[in-house]
């Protein structure tokens, strides 16, 4: 989804007749597969956060990296290396994502195009930025003592306000958002504009 959404924000300024080479071009792949890995960087490292045990009905990465290194009999603990190979697997696709948006500019393009690619970088990075907080209030939120010395609708109104606060930045802006506000960026959107 946020692949497509990129490449939506690619095309959403070209004229009609150019839309689809901007749809299908290589800054609508370079985005959309930025935006895949980095989603994915971000599923490993939550499904280690959340000792979860699938993803999408398959074994969540640390849970293979763990049951790996049991079957070949290796040395330690198969949830430490577990644990490890998730981190490192999640800051791999996360390097990846970020050498995907560095694809995008190449060195003899246009001053314009090199303006464009850095302010679709900085929004790709204040992106991650963004999910990095909310996944940060999650892990807080779920420590956090229940409100039980306040008035009832005060401690609904806080853990309502804490949970849509959670879902802001960790989902919402980044899976709509911010694919089709990049995108559109490297179409030429003026970011001095509204968004």
């Amino acid at each position: 989804m946020r692949a497509v959404l990129g490449a939506v924000g690619c095309a959403i300024l070209s004229a009609p007749k150019q839309r689809a080479e901007r749809l299908t071009g290589s800054d609508a792949v370079h985005l959309g597969t930025a935006l895949e890995l980095y989603q994915a960087s971000a599923l490993v490292h939550d499904d280690l956060m959340d000792s979860a045990d699938t993803r999408r009905g398959l074994p969540a990465a640390h849970r293979v990296f763990a049951r790996n290194h049991e079957a070949r009999g290796w040395l330690g603990r198969p949830q430490t290396f577990g644990a490890n190979g998730a981190i490192l697997l999640g800051d791999l696709l996360l390097s990846l994502a970020g050498e995907e948006m560095s694809a995008l500019a190449p060195s003899r393009a246009s001053s314009q195009t090199r303006s464009a690619v850095r302010y679709a970088r900085a929004a790709f990075d204040a992106m991650t930025t963004e999910v990095a907080l909310g996944q940060f209030l999650d892990v807080r939120s779920e420590n956090l003592p229940l409100p039980w010395d306040r008035e009832p609708g005060a401690a609904a109104r806080r853990m309502h306000d804490d949970a849509l606060s959670v879902v802001r930045h960790k989902a919402a802006r980044y899976s709509v958002r911010h694919p089709l506000l990049i995108g559109a960026l490297l179409a030429g959107l003026d970011p001095s504009g509204p968004t």
